[in-house]
């Protein structure tokens, strides 16, 4: 893990990729935090990579393999393949794009979304626990220990 979150790069990239500003970051917020993060030299090439290539729009989903004529369909192909598996219809899929695949709206990835969701709250709550002080119960009252 980079020591500038990657969950918080995931979530800045995701909104400016959309074009959005973000909830808690105003525009220069999130380029200065971005600028950080992909000049820190502890954070791994592949992870700078991979930001770069979703904030030009150009991670290679179904939405964006159908822009430049390497594929027909734009539904969620995971979404296909886990409503297979269930039995349900694959008619009226999603668009496959950078954002619903990193969102727990995917049938495909709700499961491992949850889980990184999961893991992250987990390690917030303990780190949290570990933080304070004995009068406190903050930790205690907000991760239901």
């Amino acid at each position: 893990m980079c020591e500038l979150g990657q969950s918080k790069v995931i979530s800045i990239t995701l909104h400016m990729a959309r074009g959005r500003q973000t909830s808690c970051y105003g525009k220069k917020e999130s380029r200065a935090f971005l600028g950080k993060y992909l000049n820190n030299p502890r954070v791994p090439w592949r992870h700078k990579r991979r930001e770069m290539l979703a904030i030009a729009g150009i991670i290679p989903v179904s939405k964006w393999l159908a822009k430049i004529k390497q594929r027909s369909d734009v539904s969620c192909r995971l979404c296909k393949k886990a409503r297979e598996q269930h039995g349900a219809s694959t008619g009226n899929l999603p668009e496959e794009t950078y954002g619903h695949i990193n969102s727990a709206f995917c049938g495909g990835m709700a499961t491992t979304v949850m889980a990184a969701h999961h893991f992250i709250w987990r390690h917030l709550c303990a780190s949290m626990q570990t933080a304070q002080t004995p009068t406190s119960n903050f930790a205690s009252q907000v991760c239901h220990t």
